[in-house]
């Protein structure tokens, strides 16, 4: 996970939520239960969540994120991300974590670079896997375990290293003429970094006419929110939510034929974490009386040595 999306999240929980009670008229049933099991509500009882569930299979509910341009219709529900603060006293020195990710050279558009340019090699013995190098090729950075390359991308792992030149698999067919060498380890390493936020989202529940109409609604999303807390915001590292709703309101937004449109807000607060990726670097061995390793950029340049 990279930054938390938080809009698409928890639209696409509303629309599975609103899904989910169109196909399963029960959930509906448990969710308005009171009706029918609190004796003073036994006034409206079974007609209540009957309506309810009539009401939903009538009515498609549109989800929608806030401050969309186009007209809104009703019945809706709308998400809005009302802002996020990071957490300081989660914060970590250098946003530093232990995790590091590895990344083939393709994958981030970067190349290796060679260990030994190429060059044309004197001669090469196939019974010994034995190639003669021109004095100029420094033999001292080449190690066992690095690739002896052609220009077509044809390696060969390098076997060991003489005095005169590079061996590889003795008996192995070679035509190319010009070889380079790659280091062994053609990949790069990436730092994972983390910070922690706390994201505040407001879902809108939104309908006209008789004011029941929003109860339900509101019962419902709130009642979805809660039976996908764990597997559709704590699974998706949205921790630690707290809901919260306002009271009905008439909705300023809403004008149709002298009708009233109703309003009521759910404010779900929770953290999540926004990790990125720092600048790639790769290893490089070095040989010689004090073996090291050094690290490069993804430019070639050494910034250090251990």
């Amino acid at each position: 996970m990279a930054i938390y999306q938080t809009d698409a999240v928890f639209r696409r929980m509303i629309e599975i939520i609103l899904n989910d009670i169109r196909e399963n008229p029960y959930v509906i049933q448990d969710a308005l239960s009171d009706f029918v099991n609190d004796d003073m509500l036994s006034i409206y009882g079974q007609d209540e969540i009957d309506n309810a569930k009539k009401w939903f299979k009538e009515n498609k509910v549109a989800v929608f994120l806030e401050h969309r341009l186009d007209m809104v219709t009703y019945p809706c529900v709308t998400v809005q991300i009302n802002g996020h603060e990071e957490r300081k006293e989660l914060a970590r020195t250098g946003d530093l974590t232990a995790t590091v990710e590895t990344y083939t050279a393709s994958e981030i558009g970067k190349t290796i670079s060679y260990v030994v340019e190429p060059f044309d090699y004197i001669s090469y013995d196939q019974v010994n896997g034995h190639f003669i190098t021109p004095p100029e090729v420094d033999l001292t950075i080449i190690e066992k375990g690095m690739v002896f390359i052609d220009s077509k991308g044809v390696g060969f792992i390098v076997d060991s290293v003489n005095n005169t030149g590079i061996l590889i698999a003795p008996g192995t067919a070679v035509t190319a003429t010009r070889m380079g060498v790659l280091p062994e380890y053609r990949i790069f390493k990436l730092r994972r970094e983390i910070a922690t936020f706390q994201e505040t989202v407001t879902i809108g529940c939104h309908s006209h006419g008789d004011p029941s109409t929003n109860l339900w609604l509101h019962t419902i999303i709130l009642y979805g929110l809660l039976r996908y807390r764990e597997g559709m915001l704590e699974s998706r590292n949205f921790q630690l939510a707290t809901y919260s709703s306002s009271e009905m309101m008439k909705s300023e937004n809403f004008g149709n034929g002298g009708e009233n449109g109703y309003s009521r807000f759910i404010t779900i607060k929770g953290i999540v974490e926004n990790t990125w990726i720092k600048a790639p670097k790769r290893v490089l061995e070095t040989t010689g009386a004090s073996p090291a390793i050094i690290i490069i950029d993804c430019d070639g340049n050494k910034i250090t040595q251990i």
